[in-house]
């Protein structure tokens, strides 16, 4: 038994030592009067299991957020409150396709049809992750985050987890309220809700937020702002009972971004406002602190674009025997982002990258559920369809073909070798240039997938105490990928080639470099040729869980299940294929409530294998002149680890909050990178500790309201670095700084409210320390064209807000 899992099952034991000893105590010398409704702990009711059930009595490693602490953190998505949920990552950089972690787990990519390990679902409807998988929060009552598969309990297959966003139900009263926010980079924020009731049984509510500021970076040469939020969502629900057996439910979401692009600074600041080439290859040591240098942008039409829009259908019917529930859902998007690749305003380097993407889903579930007292069930079937088109595409001038020229070896006493071709038609007297001239690659991809599942779980109550839980999926995708690679576009090129034909110059240009500019130099395979290809694959996913009442309010369970997620393709790298990711989770958890003290303490112990699972890295340049790629790649990988959530309430004004995670994430033998790097045993680059700790206090201010104090603070510990990390851009220490540091992140926030609850006011501050990380160095451009990019964490925000309701 390793040594890690030794510490884990030896903390797992102690937490119930601690929980069990003090409760019996507790519960010898609290009187029945003390039990009063004012030291009572809170129940939180969650549907993690699709029932309603108390936190408490799940078993599995859940985390919730409600509307509350979402107010408290003024977070706008999920990203912003990631952080003070230890073992879940969200990297919204890329806004319009964010990626998601959990324990350890993740799938970047931008190549549509590639399912995320963790599963992001919004009232139930699976998102795609180029559609709804990063909404604003827009009048939600949860969020909870289930770790580990989740595959018998949802209708799409969860690998690694999921998040279950949980909307406010239309209801039969009247309600409005309305906030608005204003602070630091010209923040300007509003949401406002209504809830009408419509005749006796149903309701209509309608909900907009609006998210807009200046940005917190600007670009030195031109004025134009960066790190800007422009962001527009609505939302509107009706619903009700149709008779006494069928409840309806019917919503539609829009959300709309229109940002300017994500910002890459140069590390080389000396390249801005010249023509000069970047030192080849990069010196690591000259490289400057992003945090300190000017920014200068070139990319042309740099965006950052999001268009959403999704509506549901949940029909529920209750019966004798127990409820059957249809959703129905069909959502569309649209995305596209562009962005500079090297930081510079220096056409001799210049290079931009971008995806446009349009999809749409559909997706049917019915699930039936009943109880009895021998056994809890559910069961279920599910079909999802999506369907896409996206286009990947670089942009570049002939210069930094040049440069790129020049720096694989091409280089003459008068530069690159299209220098020196210019510099002879000069000297001949022809007008015609190679340098100059704008020049783009694209690889257009269509796709279509179809997923079908069956599954259930059911829990069968042994005796009062103990719980027996089995749970099957089976799920079967089909996929059909195609990808069409169009010759480049370079009008420059193709005249200056054309117009000094007829002197017969074209004899002059050594035939490999003529090869070269008249065909595709980045995405160089398949030119002009659509390629097709199709593939289904199918798994049955297993879920067992054993869970014993030590006590009233202590539970143990030890659980094994599997999780499955299917294979694609990968959308620059034609007719290629990778294969399905499978991993086995072991678990072994503790939940604890002390109602007297009103305290909760849970905690878990681990053990994943993951086989085949999908990654997407930078991967050398594989054509002569061309530049690296990011494509998917496969590895085995295994984790062990714990979690630990606390959370007490000391008097009825003051409480804390505590949470910790523990992981020793490592790739298994034979991983070993398409550039060559092996990475067996090495760690999987995921920090081992983080940890979110917190208090809020209310003073009660008689007639004058409440004023309530929270203090947020979260910890995320330094990336563990492998031999391929510097390349990623994701480890490294440079002169004056480092990429994967430790962060710290502190969060305060005052309000007031009125004695009726009607008006509210705040001030909050996030990243009240200014502790500002640089999350990454490198990119496409620094191997090959000598030019790295840095990106930033984001710095400290302020914020006063006012809010109204009525009821």
């Amino acid at each position: 038994m390793s040594t890690i899992t030794q510490r884990c099952l030896l903390t797992s034991a102690i937490l119930l030592a601690l929980a069990s000893t003090p409760l019996s105590a507790q519960e010898a010398t609290t009187s029945a009067d003390e039990a009063t409704e004012s030291t009572e702990l809170e129940a939180v009711t969650v549907t993690a299991q699709s029932r309603s059930q108390s936190v408490q009595e799940v078993p599995i490693s859940v985390s919730v957020i409600d509307d509350v602490q979402v107010e408290r953190l003024a977070a706008t998505d999920m990203s912003q409150i990631a952080n003070y949920l230890p073992g879940l990552v969200v990297d919204a950089w890329d806004q319009t396709q964010p990626s998601f972690a959990l324990r350890g787990i993740r799938t970047d990519t931008f190549s549509i049809g590639i399912d995320s390990a963790v599963g992001i679902y919004v009232n139930g409807v699976y998102q795609t992750n180029g559609g709804g998988s990063l909404l604003a929060f827009n009048d939600i009552q949860r969020v909870e985050v289930l770790k580990g598969p989740q595959g018998t309990l949802f209708g799409r297959n969860t690998a690694a987890g999921a998040i279950s966003i949980v909307s406010n139900e239309p209801g039969l009263d009247f309600e409005a309220r309305g906030r608005v926010r204003v602070g630091s980079e010209n923040r300007r924020y509003s949401d406002a809700l209504v809830n009408l009731p419509v005749g006796e049984r149903f309701g209509l509510r309608m909900s907009a937020i609006n998210n807009r500021d200046d940005g917190w970076q600007q670009d030195t040469g031109t004025g134009r702002r960066y790190e800007v939020d422009r962001q527009f969502g609505a939302r509107a629900a009706f619903g009700g009972d149709l008779t006494e057996t069928w409840n309806l439910q019917l919503a539609w979401d829009h959300e709309r971004i229109k940002q300017p692009q994500r910002l890459g600074i140069s590390a080389l600041p000396f390249l801005n406002n010249s023509t000069a080439r970047a030192p080849f290859p990069p010196d690591p040591a000259s490289y400057r602190d992003p945090r300190d240098v000017d920014i200068y942008q070139d990319v042309v039409d740099g965006k950052q674009l999001k268009g959403y829009d999704g509506a549901s259908l949940k029909l529920t019917g209750s019966f004798d025997w127990g409820t059957l529930t249809s959703v129905t859902a069909f959502s569309e998007s649209d995305i596209a982002h562009n962005e500079d690749q090297d930081g510079t305003n220096n056409p001799t380097v210049r290079l931009d990258s971008g995806v446009t993407q349009s999809g749409s889903t559909r997706y049917q579930e019915f699930k039936f559920a009943g109880a009895n007292d021998s056994i809890d069930w559910v069961a279920g079937l599910s079909w999802y369809r999506e369907e896409g088109e996206q286009s990947n595409i670089v942009n570049s001038t002939t210069n930094a073909i040049d440069t790129l020229f020049f720096n694989q070896g091409a280089q003459l006493p008068c530069g690159g070798p299209l220098a020196c071709i210019d510099l002879l038609l000069a000297a001949n007297g022809f007008p015609q240039r190679f340098l100059g001239h704008d020049y783009g690659e694209r690889i257009n991809n269509e796709m279509r997938s179809t997923s079908t599942a069956v599954f259930g779980d059911v829990i069968w109550h042994v005796t009062d105490r103990i719980n027996l839980t089995g749970g099957l999926r089976y799920t079967r995708d089909d996929k059909e990928f195609a990808w069409f690679n169009p010759l480049r576009v370079s009008p420059g090129i193709d005249a200056t080639l054309r117009d000094i034909a007829p002197f017969g110059l074209l004899s002059q240009i050594p035939p490999q470099l003529l090869f070269l500019l008249r065909n595709n130099l980045v995405f160089a395979n398949a030119v002009g040729v659509e390629v097709e290809r199709e593939n289904d694959w199918s798994d049955v996913s297993p879920r067992v869980v054993l869970d014993f009442r030590v006590a009233d309010d202590s539970m143990l369970y030890l659980s094994a299940s599997e999780g499955y997620k299917a294979g694609g393709f990968d959308g620059v790298q034609i007719d290629s294929e990778y294969a399905p990711e499978n991993v086995r989770n072991y678990e072994l958890g503790i939940k604890n409530s002390f109602p007297s003290l009103r305290m909760v303490l849970n905690a878990a112990v681990y053990r994943y294998d993951y086989t085949d699972r999908q990654s997407l890295l930078l991967v050398p340049a594989s054509s002569p002149a061309g530049i690296p790629q990011y494509l998917v790649q496969s590895f085995d990988q295994s984790a062990e680890g714990f979690d630990v959530e606390w959370s007490w309430r000391a008097t009825d004004d003051l409480s804390f909050n505590l949470a910790a995670a523990y992981i020793d994430s490592t790739f298994d033998n034979g991983s070993t990178t398409a550039g060559g790097e092996d990475l067996s045993g090495q760690p999987t680059g995921e920090p081992e500790w983080s940890f979110a700790a917190g208090a809020n206090y209310v003073w009660r201010l008689g007639e004058n309201g409440e004023l309530e104090f929270n203090l947020q603070h979260s910890y995320r510990g330094e990336t563990r670095c492998n031999a391929d990390s510097e390349f990623q851009g994701l480890c490294g220490e440079y002169t004056g700084f480092q990429v994967g540091d430790e962060l710290h992140l502190t969060n305060v926030r005052v309000g007031w409210t009125s004695p009726d609850y009607r008006w509210g006011a705040a001030l909050y501050v996030n990243n009240v320390f200014d502790e500002q990380n640089v999350r990454s160095i490198g990119g496409q451009a620094q191997s090959v064209l000598g030019t790295p990019i840095g990106t930033l964490t984001l710095p400290r925000m302020w914020g006063f807000e006012l809010s109204a309701r009525w009821d």
